[in-house]
């Protein structure tokens, strides 16, 4: 009889369901078997491979991780440096710290004792473009990785020095470059450890430079001075047989939890990149991230179904980007019942500028319904060796059961609450929102997590705060860790279809596509929220009947400002007359200085809020002309704000005008809840202090998926009932990615400044909304109490190792000093210096003034057992840190030291490639993204 398939995980389906779509294993009876019932509606193809008939090359070529996998590879030597013979100065290196070329256990090598700003070690070489090419190096470390040698794909022609004009692109992964490759971190074992990237590089790429850089997933590594030391560095083309070539790709973009063995399900970019800076059009989708099933000619994936009710086949097909130009692949979606072949869909591709791009299909699937067939996927080669990928093949059918069809979260990038009609601004920029809000629930008081868009977008992916899930920089530099789980990957796994809608390019390569069927996101700098609403229809055009979710953002107001007429003079003169041409950036003539300048930001500011408004507002009016609307549920929020120079300053984040600014014009947000078909408290306005990355676990319960405990966020539901009541302000802690961090409520915000010697501020929101006054020294309690509980956040959140005493254990105010630590960060208290003894070698010296009964509160580094110089000894162990642990210290009347530790750090995300076109990386520097300089 048939069997249904289980797929991995049985959460995909939801609790206790079991699939519709009924797979029939090979060499069983047919005896008939009805369907049972699918939650979800959606049913994906790539599940079902364990199985499914698969007659493919794959099943006898090995995957190749690495060409050294493969034998009789030809192979052309690029670069080979031993070192034996290395003279810095002919190379053009420029040493610092102490680093140089020194004799090793066999021969010499390159040691590496800090990488300073200025400092240049690399080469920079001519390369083929569609070429494959491996890297590899031999590297010892005692310590953190905090630099490592990188291959960096670029635009350039010919040789160009390291030392010369470009080399701070290279050096920074920026201008001139394409991607960037890594090879494998070693372990900190003091032994040598060899590793290679191997990579096909663009069809753009016309030189490669090896050059040492900071290693992006160690940013806090910055100013690390241990040896790390560099042998045998080389980098090779090689030309895979097309046989090799299929082995490489087996092992290449392994969606996770697929089977190595099979390498059929694939998770990334997989035609070639468009120019980013071009408008937009179908070569968009080829940046856009997705699942997919590599079929390499001839291929047959056969799966044995009886077909659903209303069922309909939706995928897409593309060349991968590997396939030689002029290759071409047919694609075929067949049923076979009784050994007759019916082709249900077929498309020819073929690798030429143009039309390489995905083919998107849907296939009707009714006239089978109740049938057993078997659905096959063909590819077959039409000419030379080409490399086919299928996009993400599901059947999908109407869901049963209750519950929401579509849950969309609507996310608009630097929108501060109070620029919202619908929260008290007097001009009226934003009509549709305005309706979304009597349509819902607003939330009057939301804080955001982070005061810029990486780090507060990975706390509404996760649920998590900053501190937890560790994303403090943008894209490639400090990636979202695959071990957290995205609420993108929850709903994927509750077997919802999952797209997002993103032109951003911080939130792009930086592990944000998590969970997406189709991760869409175009690294485009200048951007209109038109593009993001294309896009977003296309996907109305494309939904299919089952659960979806979709993440929808828009960049708009974020600069540069590029608004259309008559946006761009909605609330002021045509701004020509004041020499400013849309699109503009505030970055690219200097900082206005003038107040009539500055006005015209301001309102070529509130002419984009109210531009993005009206295109939210169109794609609201799309969902209610196909009858979606009213059961749909809808999130909007916004990650941050933006200084309009309330305090001296534009923008937000750590590299603009007033630095980390954490006033509330950069972290008050706007946030919007409308739930689906039922009753809830309509155009209700909820003044309880809640957070932005509260909508998460929100969504989620609307949608009836688990509930996680772990998460920082707590769902806002309550709220949405008709007898719902106020209740206590959530605490709100924004952090920033420098030394800053806060904490928030209704009536005070305290910002921590934390350093070698830390600084409070105080402000008081009711009598002080615009905090313009420091009240810290007249209100001694209010900081006592916002200071333990941003200590105690830091402590339970943040990982590290964290040395603390209370007043008791020093005896007037004679400096202190402790052994066995290193690296302090000083976040209470006595601030801490790191010294040389002459007794006791390496010490941290303490000075300063206690903060109350609390001595001080130092992040530090252990470097051996810890002692109070003439005083106790510490355990050898730091004891996990538990709420409350810091007021409990206070209540001691005996002296007492604590050596904590906050928790484990997530498990870090190999560094991906970043492919980012060349204006696009300038561009966002040029932004603030990143700082200035090329160790930013």
């Amino acid at each position: 009889m048939p069997i249904p398939l289980t797929l991995r995980g049985t959460a995909c389906l939801g609790a206790g369901a079991l699939l519709a779509l009924v797979v029939f294993a090979h060499n069983t009876s047919t005896a008939r078997m009805e369907p049972s019932e699918t939650p979800s509606g959606v049913i994906r193809l790539g599940s079902l491979l364990s199985a499914a008939r698969i007659d493919s090359p794959l099943s006898s070529i090995p995957a190749a991780a690495d060409v050294d996998n493969l034998s009789d590879l030809a192979r052309t030597l690029e670069l080979d440096e031993t070192f034996e013979a290395f003279d810095p100065d002919k190379a053009g290196w420029r040493m610092e710290d102490g680093s140089a070329v020194e004799p090793a256990e066999e021969g010499q090598a390159f040691v590496l004792r800090g990488l300073g700003g200025r400092a240049r070690y690399g080469w920079v070489l001519p390369a083929e473009p569609s070429t494959h090419y491996v890297f590899r190096r031999k590297m010892k470390a005692a310590g953190e990785t905090y630099a490592d040698f990188a291959v960096i794909e670029a635009k350039s022609e010919g040789r160009i020095s390291v030392g010369g004009p470009f080399a701070n692109h290279y050096m920074a992964g920026r201008g001139l470059a394409l991607k960037v490759h890594w090879p494998a971190a070693p372990e900190a074992d003091s032994e040598w450890h060899t590793a290679s990237a191997s990579f096909f590089t663009t069809p753009n790429t016309h030189s490669l430079a090896v050059i040492l850089r900071q290693r992006v997933s160690q940013i806090a590594g910055r100013g690390q001075t241990g040896a790390l030391s560099f042998d045998d560095i080389r980098l090779e083309r090689v030309e895979p047989s097309p046989e090799q070539a299929i082995a490489l790709l087996k092992a290449r973009s392994q969606a996770s939890g697929s089977d190595p063995d099979l390498g059929i399900e694939k998770f990334g970019q997989f035609p070639p990149l468009g120019d980013v800076g071009e408008a937009h059009g179908p070569r968009d989708d080829n940046y856009s991230y997705r699942y997919g099933l590599y079929a390499p000619p001839r291929t047959e994936l056969g799966f044995s179904i009886r077909v659903p009710e209303e069922a309909s086949l939706k995928l897409s097909a593309c060349l991968s980007r590997e396939t030689q130009a002029g290759d071409a692949a047919r694609f075929e979606v067949l049923s076979v019942i009784d050994g007759e072949e019916t082709t249900l869909w077929s498309h020819d591709a073929k690798a030429e500028p143009g039309g390489w791009i995905w083919e998107r299909g849907r296939v009707g699937l009714g006239s089978l319904a109740g049938r057993e067939i078997e659905l096959v996927l063909r590819t077959t080669a039409l000419e030379g060796h080409p490399h086919p990928i299928w996009g993400n093949p599901s059947i999908e059918t109407p869901p049963t059961g209750a519950g929401p069809r579509n849950v969309i979260l609507i996310a608009v990038d630097t929108l501060r609450a109070d620029r919202l009609s619908c929260y008290g601004y007097e001009r009226a920029t934003t009509p549709h929102l305005d309706a979304l809000a009597a349509d819902g629930v607003r939330f009057a008081s939301v804080a955001s997590n982070c005061n810029w868009t990486c780090p507060s977008f990975a706390s509404i992916f996760t649920g998590l705060v900053p501190s937890r899930h560790g994303v403090f920089s943008y894209g490639s530099r400090t990636p979202l860790p695959e071990a957290l789980l995205t609420i993108a990957e929850r709903f994927r796994n509750a077997g919802w279809a999952t797209q997002s809608v993103v032109y951003k390019p911080p939130l792009y390569d930086g592990g944000f596509e998590q969970g997406f069927d189709v991760a869409h996101n175009v690294p485009r700098e200048a951007v209109r929220g038109e593009d993001n609403l294309l896009e977003a229809l296309q996907w109305l055009e494309d939904a299919g009947p089952g659960r979806n979710y979709l993440f929808l953002h828009f960049n708009d107001p974020h600069q540069p400002f590029t608004q259309p007429a008559p946006f761009d003079r909605a609330f002021g003169g045509d701004p020509s007359q004041a020499n400013v041409e849309l699109p503009y950036s505030l970055y690219q003539d200097g900082f206005p200085r003038t107040e009539k300048q500055r006005n015209v930001m301001r309102f070529l500011y509130d002419g984009e809020v109210n531009y993005v408004d009206d295109r939210i507002g169109a794609f609201l009016i799309a969902l209610k002309e196909r009858g979606l609307y009213d059961d749909a549920v809808i999130g909007f929020v916004s990650d941050h704000g933006e200084q309009l120079w309330e305090h001296g300053g534009f923008g937000h984040g750590p590299a603009f005008g007033g630095g980390d600014a954490l006033f509330d014009e950069v972290v008050r947000v706007p946030l919007i809840i409308k739930p689906g078909a039922g009753e809830y408290a309509r155009g209700t306005v909820v003044k309880t202090q809640v957070r932005g990355f509260d909508v998460t676990p929100t969504l989620m319960e609307l949608a009836g998926l688990p509930e996680d405990t772990d998460l920082d966020a707590h769902s806002l539901a309550a709220f949405l009932q008709p007898d719902a009541k106020e209740a206590p302000d959530r605490l709100a802690v924004i952090e920033t990615s420098g030394n800053r961090v806060a904490i928030r409520n209704q009536n005070w915000k305290y910002v921590l400044t934390y350093s070698s010697s830390p600084k409070e501020n105080l402000f008081d929101l009711q009598a002080d909304p615009g905090e313009t006054e420091d009240v810290a020294e007249q209100n001694a309690e209010a900081l006592s109490n916002l200071r333990m509980q941003v200590l105690d956040y830091l402590l339970l959140h943040r990982p590290g190792t964290y040395l603390v005493a209370n007043a008791g254990v020093r005896d007037g105010d004679e400096d202190l000093q402790v052994a066995g630590i290193g690296s302090p960060t000083s976040f209470a208290g006595l601030r801490g210096r790191a010294r040389k003894s002459k007794d006791h070698g390496p010490v941290v010296e303490f000075s300063g003034e206690s903060s109350g009964l609390l001595l001080l509160v130092c992040g530090v580094t252990l470097t051996g057992p810890v002692n109070v110089i003439d005083g106790v000894n510490l355990p050898t162990e730091a004891a996990r840190y538990q709420s409350g642990d810091l007021r409990a210290l206070l209540l001691e009347s005996a002296p007492a030291w604590h050596l904590y530790r906050g928790p484990d750090p997530v498990p870090t995300t190999q560094p991906q490639q970043q492919t980012m076109d060349a204006r696009h990386l300038e561009a966002m520097r040029a932004l603030g993204y990143g700082g200035d300089d090329e160790d930013s």
